[in-house]
């Protein structure tokens, strides 16, 4: 079906008199506020400009280190703010007079984007400050970049450059940023929305140079089973593969090994995907991820051939893209690469990404079109401007993006929140992975310096898919699944041979403590935005309203490299003023160890000379909320197929599905049965050349993070941090970022995964 604009028969309220009403922008012409304000001396602070990491703890008391020219990109502010809002909920909202009643990109950004005059009032004010216009773009996401010596910039922008530093222990980050939040004159405030470039703390999404070659293959350790199940580890499969050393039990019971990786067969039979009937036809979904592998489309054709091939394929779903069918855009230009190498975006390291992006899709909506539109690089303005891309062209309806970054480190959160709603005035709906390590906790080595939420999938505009453990059964059944969260237990064999697991399997302190947190499902409360209206009455008040405050505990070195460090932080929990937005908002199987196949040509293991092999195609296992988004958006293809129109901005018509009653969506919980739930799983020592010992753990699922008191991390020694490093004290904290499922939504899992959501669109007055 084709994304059809129905604007001439808007229903009751046409488009011009809806807007009309709402923002006053037909009835008169836009006029930039550089015509009629007086500014005197008068500035406008631009909200979001400091970034949340340079906080009055973190600055120190040393100069920054400032680059001789600081290049800074001015986005502008599209007109009338609250029209657009207005607009965008409107045609988002089942039940309203406007539901799915879009406007094509043309109208949107004749009505809702910045302007030419703009852009030409910025570039004046920069050029009178001494500052050097490069770059002018247009449409949604515009920008000006300018540049200037680092004193030039701080005068234009109103701000005073300081050195921070922020993290714990290992994973310090040490940066240059404004003490205060920037500002510009009045003659200028109401065309810009903010600006990036005024400090180098990290802000790049995590899964022109020359593109590096791909890395290695992973390749999956024995045993493994082809479905949940299939084998525990017990009999035949009772020891590790290749030795006689046993596994234990848990409680008596012998636990199932991991499996090898789902197929597309197995995902669409759990998901209710396959009895729909839908595959996507007439929907165009688009990829989004940093960069362009060269084998993307022959990769996912031959993964297609291979699945078509397993227990349960079908030759006449899994199949090669189509002539025509798959695109590639390259944005903004086909060569044009930035920040490739390893210690920048590691670009190889988006490859597979961007592979299980477009196979996972692919799998979930057979005979939809996907676009894959590769970011020049990693950092917020790169794929920023890929967003722009599909905005500005309408490029699909269905975009998903399996990428993000903690909150306080993003530098352009009011930017890409506008190029949502956007978006959902033309019917396009973003769909973002949750994140893989939980509630964002610098106490479990992730470098920020709070327990917060990633971005951009806790935008209001988005909708955010978490991650599950998913257990399938031999008929391509769904037999339980739980929220995607992992402890690890090592296997361990005493000077007897006896094996053991090395910590108590009830509790999880211990592999907290001994770095054994092995990701889980991102989630948690946005602190920075209201509780949007579509999860009022769903989203459970007390949890929208507990907020979890971060306090950090440091220790001085007494040394001048290292200075005073952060050991770590104590969290209590408080009572935030009113409800907030809570993530995620739906989810679907995440855990590396129940997550799917993919394929993907790689280099193989070393050779004597310690060589890689040839690149070939291989299959591996892979997981994360990065298969999480991109299969919801598959099955979102299939929902919008079977619904007739584009469903646009999802989360209004999820949250009202649940609303009304169970069938849409699977109600995930921590602990199905009453029980936790275990899986073995061996990997090899070196799993790039398939090296020798396999290690062995215990994997505790449905365990997304650590609530509990009087936590004791160990002392430091000396040395450990890097050479001449100091040593350092054990720290005593309290714990509170364990998210958790217990029924209904959560913010673990959202409403849940999908059941019958495809079918939901059949009926229900959709």
């Amino acid at each position: 079906m084709r994304n059809v604009t129905r604007l001439r028969a808007f229903g009751a309220v046409g488009v011009a008199s809806f807007l009309a009403v709402v923002g006053g922008i037909v009835a008169s012409a836009p006029v930039s506020a550089s015509a009629s304000v007086n500014p005197g001396s008068v500035r406008v602070a631009l909200a979001g400009t400091r970034t949340g990491l340079a906080t009055a703890k973190a600055l120190q008391k040393a100069a920054p280190a400032l680059p001789a020219r600081i290049t800074a990109n001015v986005y502008l502010a599209d007109r009338d703010a609250a029209a657009l809002t207005a607009f965008a909920k409107a045609v988002s909202t089942p039940g309203t007079a406007q539901y799915h009643h879009y406007l094509t990109a043309a109208q949107a950004k004749t009505l809702f984007a910045p302007t030419a005059a703009e852009a030409h009032s910025v570039e004046s004010w920069a050029t009178s400050n001494g500052l050097r216009v490069g770059a002018v773009t247009s449409g949604f996401g515009a920008h000006v970049a300018v540049t200037g010596t680092s004193s030039a910039i701080a005068h234009a922008f109103g701000v005073k450059f300081g050195s921070y530093q922020v993290g714990t222990k290992k994973l310090r980050q040490k940066f240059w940023a404004p003490e205060e939040t920037a500002s510009v004159p009045a003659s200028v405030a109401s065309d810009v929305l903010t600006v990036t470039g005024l400090d180098n703390s990290k802000h790049q999404a995590t899964p022109g140079d020359t593109l590096p070659p791909p890395p290695q293959n992973y390749f999956v350790a024995p045993w493994t089973s082809a479905y949940y199940g299939q084998k525990v580890a017990a009999g035949p499969f009772g020891t590790v593969a290749g030795t006689t050393t046993k596994i234990p039990t848990v409680n008596g019971q012998a636990q199932p090994w991991t499996n090898a990786g789902y197929t597309p067969a197995q995902v669409r039979g759990a998901y209710n995907v396959a009895q729909s009937g839908e595959t996507g036809k007439g929907v165009t979904v688009a990829v989004i991820d940093a960069y362009t592998p060269a084998t993307l489309e022959s990769d996912a054709s031959e993964y297609a051939q291979w699945a078509a091939g397993q227990p349960g394929g079908n030759p006449a779903l899994d199949k090669p893209f189509a002539n025509g069918q798959f695109k590639v855009v390259q944005y903004p230009g086909a060569t044009t690469y930035d920040d490739t190498s390893a210690s920048e975006c590691d670009a190889a390291g988006w490859y597979g990404e961007s592979t299980l992006d477009v196979e996972s899709v692919h799998g979930m909506a057979p005979n939809a079109n996907v676009t894959y539109i590769g970011a020049s690089d990693c950092t917020d303005e790169g794929l920023g401007n890929a967003i722009s891309y599909v905005v500005n062209t309408h490029a699909a309806s269905i975009v998903t993006d399996s990428w993000g970054e903690p909150y306080d480190e993003s530098s352009l959160t009011s930017v890409y929140d506008q190029l949502f709603e956007a978006g959902a005035t033309e019917g396009i709906g973003f769909f973002f992975s949750a994140g893989d390590d939980g509630y964002s906790d610098p106490n479990y080595e992730v470098a920020t310096d709070q327990v917060e939420v990633d971005y951009p999938d806790s935008s209001p505009w988005v909708t955010s898919v978490g991650g599950t453990s998913l257990a399938i059964g031999r008929n391509d059944n769904y037999e339980g699944e739980t929220s995607w969260g992992t402890f690890l237990n090592p296997l361990t064999v005493n000077s007897s041979g006896k094996s053991s697991w090395a910590f108590a399997p009830t509790d999880t302190r211990d592999e907290l403590l001994n770095g054994l947190y092995d990701g889980a499902s991102g989630g948690g409360v946005a602190y920075a935005y209201a509780q949007p209206w579509y999860q009022k009455n769903v989203v459970p008040t007390k949890l929208a309203e507990t907020e979890v405050t971060s306090t950090p505990i440091t220790y001085n070195t007494g040394t001048t490299t290292y200075g005073t460090l952060t050991l770590a932080y104590n969290e209590s929990l408080t009572t935030a003023s009113s409800p907030r937005r809570v993530t995620p908002d739906v989810s679907a199987l995440a855990d590396p160890s129940t997550g799917v196949a993919v394929g993907e040509t790689l280099f193989g293991p070393d050779n004597a000379q310690g060589v890689p092999g040839p690149e070939k195609f291989y299959l591996s296992r892979i997981g994360g909320t990065s298969v999480a988004s991109p299969i919801f958006a598959g099955i979102e293809a299939d929902a919008q197929q079977a619904a007739g129109f584009p469903l646009g901005f999802a989360n209004p018509a999820i949250y009202g599905l649940d609303a009304r009653g169970p069938g849409a969506f699977h109600n995930v919980t921590d602990n199905p049965g009453g029980t936790t739930a275990y899986e073995v799983r061996s990997n090899y020592t070196d799993a790039d050349n398939e090296t020798l010992p396999l290690v062995t753990y215990l994997r505790t699922l449905g365990a997304d993070g650590f609530t509990g008191n009087n936590v004791t991390f160990p002392a430091i020694p000396a040395g450990a941090l890097g050479t001449g490093s100091p040593a350092l004290p054990s720290v005593t904290v309290n714990l509170e970022s364990r998210l958790q499922a217990n029924g209904g939504y959560s913010d673990a899992t959202g409403v849940g995964s999908p059941d019958n959501y495809i079918q939901a669109f059949f009926h229900h007055g959709f």
